[in-house]
């Protein structure tokens, strides 16, 4: 499995080189879904308008929660384990 992928609505998954891919295509991201159980530390699943997803595994926790407070994700909604926190603010 790569690092990062987005998977289209159609089940086909892509692979997308790192999280710029994100950054240059904010005004797609509707959401973000994080998970922080489990094997890995981090995990993002960020909700796309044409109903597919961005996927990225993360390292650290705090590093991701610390990651999405960009900008121009301000006002997204977010869920953490199950949980929704509400939008994204500073």
């Amino acid at each position: 499995m790569p690092d990062a992928f987005i998977l289209k609505p159609n089940g086909r998954q892509v692979p997308v080189k790192n999280l710029g891919w994100l950054l240059k295509n904010w005004k797609e991201v509707k959401s973000f879904e994080l998970h922080s159980k489990g094997l890995i530390d981090g995990y993002m699943i960020a909700h796309l308008r044409d109903g597919g997803s961005y996927h990225s595994a993360w390292n650290s926790k705090s590093i991701m929660l610390d990651w999405i407070k960009r900008p121009v994700f301000y006002g997204l909604p977010y869920s953490l384990d199950g949980r929704a926190m509400g939008e994204i603010t500073k």
